[in-house]
């Protein structure tokens, strides 16, 4: 599944179906209620999260609740962490997952045991083995819904496979999303949400990795354990971070503040891809580094003699060629921790 898994506007009127909206408004959409003009009816198109959020639970006493599970209880899982989530209810019923990751792409998943729920029981996704967190990284949402009885549209979906299916097309969720706003007119839909990050590294990653470079073998005084981090994210042509990027980098103020690592130096290393003005490109690696550093000495407290900061523009790809993918894996700051 693309995404999170390895190995695998409100509605304009409530009282209206899509089908029906649609063909009332053929292939515009009335911003009415804004006082905006007429629109093209693609350039109103919402994304699957925007649509998935607009469902209403009218299962009001069920109780519903869904969380990811994490040994550490916290909200974020690094890439390669175990993923699993817990659903629980006050009711019984049948249930299902949608998930969406970074790029708006959704999946379709059916727990087990959910029948049990009422009985102070949990159910479980996946109710046995691990499913891993993969790229994208970024925020993650988890949709869980509860029915008296199944869904036909889903369960021809998710016929044949293992619990979970991709949504690959707009018809695909459409199918979905009118059956549950089906049952939702009739009382028998309740509705719940998560949401969570998937970074790059986490912090007991990152302290686990230098604190593994200490036991090694000595060769050499002083120990560099670097990571190449795509995930420090900047506004485009800016050395503004984005708010993604902060929390990646929140990651690395929270290990260098930790005990473990008191000793520990950072050098900040920022890189371009090759688009563009090479002398630009060197500038804004430099500036993009320098904005990780004051970010870190201002929200952590790092000192200014434990951080180095310093950019190479484009002149050290890790993939040297000009292919959207090696771009892409060249704009990176290298956090560089030394002991």
């Amino acid at each position: 599944m693309k995404g999170i898994f390895c190995s695998t506007s409100r509605s304009l009127s409530r009282s209206m179906s899509q089908s029906a909206w649609a063909r009332l408004t053929g292939a515009w959409v009335v911003m009415a209620t804004l006082g905006l003009a007429l629109v093209p009816a693609a350039h109103a198109a919402q994304t699957k999260l925007d649509q998935l959020r607009q469902l209403d639970g009218s299962w009001t006493d069920a109780g519903l609740e869904v969380k990811l599970m994490t040994d550490d209880g916290s909200d974020v899982v690094a890439l390669d962490e175990p993923v699993r989530y817990q659903l629980t209810a006050q009711q019984g019923g049948v249930c299902y997952l949608v998930h969406v990751d970074a790029q708006d792409s959704a999946t379709l998943i059916r727990p087990q045991d959910c029948a049990n729920l009422s009985e102070g029981q949990s159910s479980y996704f996946p109710a046995a083995g691990d499913l891993t967190a993969a790229a994208p990284w970024g925020e993650e949402s988890v949709f869980a819904f509860m029915l008296t009885e199944n869904l036909p549209a889903a369960e021809e979906l998710l016929a044949g496979s293992q619990g979970l299916v991709p949504l690959q097309s707009q018809a695909q969720l459409d199918a979905v999303l009118g059956a549950l706003r089906t049952a939702s007119e009739s009382g028998q839909l309740a509705v719940a949400q998560t949401q969570y990050d998937v970074l790059q590294y986490r912090t007991r990653g990152i302290i686990k990795a230098v604190k593994s470079a200490r036991t090694q073998e000595e060769k050499e005084p002083a120990k560099a354990v670097s990571f190449a981090v795509q995930s420090i994210n900047f506004e485009f042509g800016s050395d503004e971070l984005t708010e993604a990027g902060v929390r990646q980098l929140d990651q690395f103020g929270m290990a260098l503040s930790d005990p473990e690592l008191a000793s520990t130096r950072l050098q900040v290393a920022g890189h371009t891809d090759d688009q563009g003005d090479e002398l630009y490109n060197l500038d804004l690696s430099q500036r993009r580094a320098a904005s990780v550093g004051a970010y870190l000495k201002q929200n952590f407290q790092i000192s200014e003699d434990r951080i180095e900061v310093v950019g190479f523009g484009e002149s050290k790809p890790v993939i040297d060629d000009d292919s959207l993918e090696a771009r892409a894996q060249n704009r990176r700051v290298e956090m560089v921790l030394i002991d």
